[in-house]
C-alpha cells in the first residue's frame, strides 16, 4: 500500500438544519518554522472539526465553514487565524519547551508515550517504552506504524531500530487478502501485531514497544527520535514526528573504578630463553702472490699483515667462551690478462694453499669439527670500467666497452684487444690489474652464551638482528619508560608472536593511560595455555575501549582462579548486568565510591544518598557521583550544586552529563542559568 503524505477530509454529519446561509472560506498558504517549510503541521477548525496537514512542502489549500481556524505541530505552539484572512498566508510555528510525557491532540483525543531512558547493559542499550492509543483514534481500518531512530549524538551517526506495526482487525484482513493469504509478503510482517490482541480496556489499546541497540561507545551521547504515522487503505492519515523525545541513558557504573594493576609475567616457563645463534661474517683480503707461482709469499709484508688480521680475528672466535666456528671458505680472484683456463686453476691452487695455512693456525678441536671451502674465479674486463670512468679514463674505458661488444665470448681475443691498447701496460697493467687480484672470504660461527647488555645495546645500536631473549634483556635493563616502550615495539615487529613482549608493552602502555584493546588480542585467542597475566591486562584494555561485551567473554573463558582474576571478573559482570552477590562484595571492597555506584545501579537510592552525603573531600568524579543521588532523591539544589562543583573540578564531565538521564535535566538548567 503506498504512504503520501497529503490532507484528508472528515465527511460532515448530516445536518438537521438548512445550511444555505453558512459561509464557506477557502484558506491557503504555507506553515513555516525556524528551519523552514514544516510539512505534516496539523490544521483544524477552532471548536470543530479536523481538517488535515500541511504537504511536504508546508502547503495547505482547503475550504472551512468555520470562522477561525488553528495550526498546530508537536513540539511548538499553536497559532489561530480568521477564516476570512486565510488566503495566501505565512503562518509562522514557535518552538515549545519540551516537557516530560508528549501527548499529541488529534480527533479530540491523546495518544501517549511512556519517556523511559533505557539503563546500559555493557554495550547494550534496551529501550522498553509504553504506547497508549485510544481506540477512538486507532480506527479498525488503520495502521500505526511507530519507529524509533537512535542517533549518537557525538559522533552525528543514527541507527534505525526496529519498527512496531499495529494493524486495526480490518486492516489487517484487507492486507492478507491482498497479499493472498500471505502476509509475509509485506515488507513490515515481522513486526505487526494486531489491535484486538492488546485492549487494556474498553477505550484504549495498550503496548510495549522493546529492543536493544548495540553502541560500540555506551558512554557517547544519545538521543531517540521517534517518527510515527496513521494511514488507512489509501494514504497517510496523519505523521509526526518526536526529535530527541528521550536524551542519554541510565548507566551509573559508567564511574566505576577498575581498582586493578596491569599484571606481569611472573612464571618462568613464559621467559624467553637463550638460543644458540648462527653468525656470519664477511670481508676481503689482498695478497700478492709471484708471478705465475701459487705458494703465499708471507715475507711480502702486506701479505703478512693481511693474514695476521685474518688469523687474529678467527682466533679470537676460537677462543671464545660458547663460540663454536661452523665453517670457512675463501674464494680467489684472479685478473683477466692472459688464458682465462690458465689464470682460473692458478687461482685455485692459489686458494686452497692459502686456505691449508689458514686452517693450520686454528686448534686441533676447531680443525676436527669446521667445514672449509675454497673456489676461485676471473675477473671480467668490464669490472675495470667502474675505476677507469672514476679516476677521468673515459677514453680507455670507451674502448675496451667496444671490443667486449665486438669479442662477446673469447676471452683470448679480449684479453688481445685491450693488451693493444695505448697505456696498457702502464695504466692497466700496472695499476688497475693488481686490483682486482684479491681473495674474499666467509666463516660462519655459533654462540652460546649470554651477551652482556652492553653488548646487546651496541647491537641494538647498530639496527643488528636480536633475538628475543636479548631484547627481553635490552628492555628489562632500560630504565627510561618511552624508551622501554620502543624497545618492545621494535622487538615486537621482529618477532609478532613474542608474547611476553606484549604483554610488557601493554603494561607499560596501560600504566600511562594508553591502552591499546587489540595489543593482546592474538595471544588471548590461543588455544594453548595463556598466562593469567596477558588475559588480565587484555580486559583492563577491552574496559578502557568501552568493549564490555568482549571484556566479558574473555573474562568467561578458561582462565585460573586467583584474588585478581576474581577481581577483575567481579567488574566486567557489573558492568555488563550480570553481577553476582559475590562480584557486588569484591566491588564494594575497592573503592567507596564504587560502593555507592551498586547502591545506584540497584536502584537503592536511599541508601547511596545516606553513604556519599557525610563524604568529604570528593573529586570531580565524587561530586559528580553525588549529583546522581541528590537527583534521584528530588533534592534538585543539592544536585544542581554537587554537579557544578563537578563540572568546575573537571570541565570534561559536561560530555558525560549532556548524555545522562540521571544528570541532564539539571544540567540544562545550569547551561540556561535558571540555577
Amino acid at each position: 500500500m503506498r504512504l503520501q503524505n497529503k490532507w484528508f477530509w472528515v465527511a460532515l454529519a448530516c445536518m438537521g438544519t438548512t445550511a444555505a446561509t453558512a459561509q464557506t472560506y477557502r484558506i491557503n498558504g504555507y506553515v513555516l518554522d525556524d528551519a523552514g517549510n514544516l510539512p505534516n503541521a496539523n490544521i483544524k477548525e477552532v471548536g470543530g472539526r479536523w481538517l488535515g496537514v500541511t504537504d511536504m512542502q508546508g502547503h495547505f489549500d482547503m475550504r472551512t465553514d468555520a470562522d477561525s481556524v488553528e495550526f498546530s505541530y508537536i513540539g511548538y505552539q499553536s497559532q489561530r487565524i480568521a477564516s476570512s484572512q486565510g488566503k495566501n498566508v505565512i503562518i509562522q510555528l514557535l518552538p515549545n519547551a519540551v516537557v516530560e510525557e508528549v501527548t499529541v491532540s488529534a480527533r479530540y483525543v491523546n495518544e501517549s508515550i511512556g519517556k523511559v531512558p533505557p539503563k546500559v547493559q555493557g554495550n547494550l542499550m534496551p529501550y522498553e517504552l509504553p504506547i497508549t492509543l485510544p481506540k477512538r483514534l486507532f480506527r479498525g481500518n488503520y495502521r500505526f506504524i511507530f519507529q524509533p531512530v537512535l542517533e549518537n549524538v557525538s559522533t552525528g551517526k543514527a541507527v534505525r531500530m526496529k519498527p512496531l506495526v499495529l494493524d486495526g482487525k480490518k486492516y489487517n484482513w484487507t492486507q492478507r487478502r491482498m497479499y493472498d493469504g500471505h502476509l509475509e509478503h509485506d515488507p513490515l510482517s515481522p513486526y505487526i501485531v494486531v489491535a484486538d490482541k492488546h485492549v487494556t480496556d474498553s477505550s484504549r489499546i495498550g503496548l510495549v514497544y522493546r529492543d536493544t541497540v548495540f553502541v560500540e561507545h555506551p558512554k557517547d551521547v544519545f538521543a531517540l527520535n521517534i517518527y510515527k504515522s496513521y494511514e488507512d487503505y489509501s494514504r497517510v492519515r496523519k505523521m509526526d514526528s518526536l526529535p530527541d523525545y528521550i536524551r542519554g541513558s541510565i548507566n551509573p557504573l559508567k564511574f566505576l573504578k577498575v581498582s586493578m594493576s596491569p599484571q606481569v609475567i611472573t612464571d618462568s616457563n613464559y621467559f624467553p630463553r637463550p638460543n644458540r645463534q648462527f653468525m656470519d661474517t664477511e670481508g676481503n683480503i689482498n695478497l700478492r702472490y709471484l708471478i705465475g707461482q701459487s705458494r703465499l709469499n708471507l715475507n711480502d709484508s702486506v701479505n703478512l699483515a693481511e693474514m695476521g688480521r685474518l688469523e687474529e680475528e678467527l682466533k679470537m672466535l676460537d677462543g671464545e667462551e660458547g663460540v663454536t666456528l661452523q665453517s670457512f671458505s675463501i674464494t680467489g680472484i684472479a685478473s683477466p690478462d692472459g688464458g682465462y683456463e690458465r689464470n682460473l686453476a692458478l687461482a685455485r691452487e692459489r686458494m686452497r694453499v692459502a686456505l691449508d695455512y689458514i686452517v693450520s693456525r686454528l686448534s686441533p678441536q676447531t680443525r676436527a669439527l669446521i667445514e672449509v671451502h675454497s673456489n676461485a674465479e676471473v675477473a671480467p674486463w668490464d669490472s675495470l670500467l667502474p675505476a677507469l670512468r672514476r679516476d677521468g679514463h673515459d677514453s680507455i674505458a670507451s674502448r675496451i666497452e667496444t671490443i667486449l661488444r665486438q669479442y662477446p665470448s673469447d676471452y683470448y681475443k679480449q684479453w688481445r684487444g685491450v693488451q693493444a691498447l695505448d697505456g696498457y701496460k702502464s695504466l692497466i697493467a700496472e695499476v688497475y690489474l693488481p686490483r682486482l687480484r684479491t681473495a674474499r672470504y666467509k666463516y660462519t660461527y655459533s654462540i652460546y652464551r649470554n651477551r652482556t647488555v652492553p653488548e646487546i645495546r651496541r647491537l641494538y645500536a647498530e639496527g643488528k638482528k636480536l633475538s628475543e631473549f636479548e631484547f627481553w634483556r635490552l628492555y628489562r635493563a632500560e630504565m627510561d619508560v618511552r624508551q622501554k616502550e620502543a624497545i618492545c615495539r621494535k622487538a615486537l615487529a621482529e618477532y609478532p608472536n613474542f608474547m611476553m613482549a606484549a604483554n610488557d608493552l601493554a603494561v607499560l602502555l596501560i600504566h600511562r593511560g594508553a591502552a591499546d584493546d587489540t595489543l593482546l588480542e592474538r595471544f588471548v585467542s590461543y588455544k594453548g595455555d595463556v598466562p593469567v597475566a596477558v588475559k588480565i591486562n587484555h580486559i583492563i584494555a577491552l574496559l578502557e575501549a568501552q568493549r564490555y561485551a568482549d571484556a566479558y567473554a574473555v573474562a568467561n573463558s578458561p582462565m585460573r582462579k586467583t584474588p585478581e582474576t576474581r577481581l577483575i571478573c567481579a567488574f566486567v559482570n557489573a558492568m555488563n548486568g550480570a553481577m553476582t552477590a559475590e562480584d557486588k562484595a569484591l566491588i564494594e571492597q575497592t573503592d567507596v565510591l564504587n560502593k555507592v555506584l551498586i547502591k545506584l545501579d540497584e536502584g537503592d537510592n536511599k541508601t547511596a544518598l545516606s553513604s556519599i552525603i557525610g563524604m568529604e573531600n570528593l573529586d570531580a568524579r565524587g561530586y559528580y557521583v553525588k549529583a546522581i543521588c541528590c537527583n534521584r532523591s528530588n533534592l534538585s539544589t543539592m544536585a544542581c550544586e554537587s554537579l557544578k562543583k563537578a563540572l568546575e573540578l573537571d570541565p570534561k564531565l559536561e560530555n558525560v552529563a549532556r548524555g545522562d538521564a540521571d544528570v541532564y535535566e539539571i544540567y540544562q538548567r545550569i547551561k540556561d542559568g535558571n540555577e
